[in-house]
């Protein structure tokens, strides 16, 4: 017995014949029907693993990669990247100044 009310010869409902506000409603269950067996547990996982290894990916290939000798569009970039770590990693003078009066340095 089929449950369907539409005959195997009966066309398919488009959105020119049926009524507009009910293709836009079943028109989504009918597209979405079969998707929950097919999304495995962890896929929303796979995607933000993919997201990280992508941005990291992108990152690395931006500051650290190596291009050659020549000049390209990332060398402003790593030319900031490389100025703000030495400044983070090394002393300012006043730094430098108060180790020494301490005997730190």
């Amino acid at each position: 017995m089929r449950i369907n009310k539409f005959s195997p010869k009966s066309p398919i409902p488009t959105k020119e014949t049926a009524d507009p506000p009910l293709f836009l409603k079943y028109g989504r269950r009918v597209q979405n029907l079969g998707l929950v067996r097919y999304l495995s547990p962890y896929s929303r996982s796979y995607h933000v693993g993919s997201i990280v290894l992508s941005v990291a990916t992108g990152v690395y290939i931006v500051l650290y990669a190596d291009f050659g000798q020549d000049s390209h569009c990332f060398v402003p970039i790593r030319n900031w990247y490389h100025h703000k770590i030495s400044e983070f990693w090394s002393l300012s003078d006043k730094e430098k100044q108060e180790l020494s009066e301490q005997g730190k340095l």
